[in-house]
């Protein structure tokens, strides 16, 4: 089930760390000490990886997903930490094209 903005103001911290789950692998991490962290899990090159896309509420849930979304179309081989807003050294490898074969008629 989706997130919702109401289910993320309601969550309280517990005694250990609890993660509220998106679509994705967006989800939002609970701390025991009061702390809404965005965190994105992904897998790249064969990979697990985790991305940390801001903290509750500097960091809407509309702004995630739309960092997810944004990651999610752009072509090539680059993972979601190299398309992710912010990221200073963005570089996306486009898929050649084929080339041309020569027929000789």
């Amino acid at each position: 089930m989706p997130l919702t903005d109401t289910s993320i103001r309601q969550a309280r911290p517990g005694v250990s760390n609890y993660k509220l789950s998106d679509a994705l692998g967006l989800f939002l991490l609970i701390q025991a000490n009061g702390g809404r962290y965005w965190r994105l899990k992904y897998r790249y090159a064969g990979k697990e990886k985790l991305l940390a896309l801001g903290v509750y509420p500097e960091v809407s849930l509309r702004d995630a997903r739309a960092a997810v979304y944004c990651s999610l179309e752009y072509p090539g081989g680059c993972g979601p930490a190299r398309a992710a807003p912010g990221y200073r050294t963005f570089r996306i490898r486009l898929p050649q094209p084929p080339l041309p074969s020569a027929t000789h008629v």
